[in-house]
């Protein structure tokens, strides 16, 4: 009786081993007998199906899953009970309130003590997670395949460590003209992909480097021979633990056509714009020179017994179209040279700026007064800097340009103000105003507002393209403003104080 007693103690203890084995392996396990039912289930099992084991053992799986998979189940252990054959097979399974799980299960026979089948253990894992990391696994591939074969840019796929060529989409060649076989397991310089061998190999190897490398223009060699222009972007990522390089190939033969067709149409615009200055100077200097040449025609033809303050009266009309004529080529030279050529003659200096445009003002004493205008100043700051023969060609021809233009009785007023932009000046008037449509066009050469208005006739047409020639040469801008015809205008000019800071040191 003791043995017996012993026996069963033995075999309780075993029992309660093999649970604690049991609940700490992570695999779900399961035993069923011969009537389909549950006699010992591990805590994983129990976990997955979300009830104590109590609960389970005991119990026909028809307690838990749906009569048809309870019956398809049943028949699979049936199968391995009989033949005792162990069985895999992969099972979606519905249980409780819409539960829904897939397992792996390897089912093998239980035997007891002389052999004899008495049910079966069930050996299963939860591979819902690893399938749904398969399946969006294989979107994201299906997708990048789908990307990569109909992509309108060429793609090469590359060994990061050899440099051959893994994979070639069907657009790269289409535009090369070499097959996919050709391609594949080459290195880019083998097959004269890239015209310039020595800059592909160094791209590869500055994407080995920094993980990257791009260039915006790089030529492309096609079977055939010809070049393609390209820009070239690789980019160095993992794949299964393997380093490879993308590279996204771009034809931008068709984008330089139209940047040299571009550059084309600038240049012809630009000559365009030569010949028209040239045929506006031309029109500009044929009228000083007739007069001056008429002027000594009457002087040689009238001057025979006549005065000498006649003939001081016709050199003195000379000599002021040759002072306008001298004006004019010089106004001219200065728009003819490049905006480079005018930057290098800037000569910055520390300027009194008061008594430069009292000097000014004083100059244009004379048409004030003719026109009765008051001439305004409010000059706070005193000191700029700059190239004081542009700045006074600047002013000068501004305040003569409001002057020209402004209202009988009316006003002129200069200011200049420091701010974070820089030095603003401007020149203010409250005469003929300019239209909408004339504010694009003012610093145009020879251009003029209103020829009716206009009081100078020494007026060039040229003072507004030159200051504003003058004020890009300093580094800065120059805007004009008008709220409309009768209304005055406004022209603001911005000098940096960045620049003016670096002339001064």
């Amino acid at each position: 009786m003791d043995d017996i007693i012993r026996t069963k103690e033995e075999n309780e203890k075993i029992n309660r081993d093999q649970d604690v084995i049991l609940d700490h392996v992570p695999a779900l396990v399961f035993f069923k007998d011969k009537d389909n039912r549950f006699t010992r289930v591990n805590k994983a099992f129990a976990d997955f199906m979300g009830v104590q084991k109590k609960e389970l053992e005991g119990k026909s799986a028809f307690d838990f899953y749906t009569k048809k998979q309870a019956e398809s189940l049943w028949n699979d252990d049936k199968e391995v009970i009989e033949t005792g054959i162990p069985k895999k097979i992969i099972v979606e399974l519905v249980w409780g309130k819409n539960k829904i799980g897939l397992l792996q299960m390897e089912k093998v026979p239980h035997t007891d003590t002389r052999g004899n089948i008495i049910g079966i253990i069930c050996f299963a894992s939860d591979i819902s997670e690893k399938k749904h990391l398969e399946t969006v696994l294989d979107d994201s591939e299906t997708r990048f395949r789908r990307l990569f074969e109909t992509a309108q840019d060429g793609i090469l796929i590359l060994s990061a460590d050899t440099g051959r060529i893994n994979e070639a989409n069907q657009f790269l060649i289409d535009m090369l003209g070499y097959t996919h076989e050709e391609l594949l397991k080459k290195k880019l310089w083998e097959i004269g992909l890239f015209a310039d061998i020595t800059k592909s190999k160094n791209a590869f190897k500055m994407t080995q480097k920094n993980g990257y490398v791009t260039y915006e223009d790089m030529p492309l060699q096609t079977k055939e021979g010809s070049l393609i222009d390209v820009e070239f972007v690789s980019n160095l990522y993992k794949v299964n633990h393997h380093n490879v390089i993308q590279c996204n190939i771009r034809n931008i033969t068709h984008r330089k056509n139209l940047v040299v067709i571009d550059e084309n149409r600038r240049l012809l615009a630009e000559e365009k714009e030569k010949l028209d200055f040239m045929a506006e100077a031309n029109h500009e200097l044929r009228t000083p020179l007739a007069i001056i040449k008429g002027s000594i025609d009457i002087l040689l033809r009238e001057s025979k017994g006549k005065s000498d303050r006649y003939a001081d009266e016709v050199l003195r009309d000379i000599n002021e179209e040759v002072t306008h004529l001298t004006n004019i080529l010089s106004e001219l030279a200065l728009l003819a040279t490049s905006d480079t050529g005018v930057r290098n003659k800037v000569v910055s200096e520390k300027i009194d700026f008061e008594l430069l445009v009292n000097d000014i003002v004083k100059r244009c004493d004379i048409i004030a007064k003719k026109k009765n205008i008051t001439i305004q100043k409010k000059i706070p700051t005193s000191v700029i800097m700059g190239d004081r023969r542009y700045l006074e060609k600047l002013l000068l021809n501004l305040i003569k340009n409001a002057l020209s233009y402004g209202r009988e009785g009316g006003w002129v007023l200069i200011e200049v103000a420091d701010n974070e932009d820089g030095v603003i000046i401007s020149v203010s008037d409250n005469g003929i105003g300019i239209a909408e449509d004339d504010l694009p066009k003012v610093f145009s050469r020879f251009y003029r507002v209103d020829k009716s208005h206009f009081s100078d006739e020494r007026h060039t047409g040229l003072g507004l393209a030159i200051s504003k020639r003058v004020v890009e040469a300093h580094g800065g801008t120059i805007v004009v403003t008008s709220t409309g015809l009768n209304k005055g205008s406004t022209f603001t000019v911005t000098l940096p104080k960045n620049r003016m800071n670096e002339d001064e040191k």
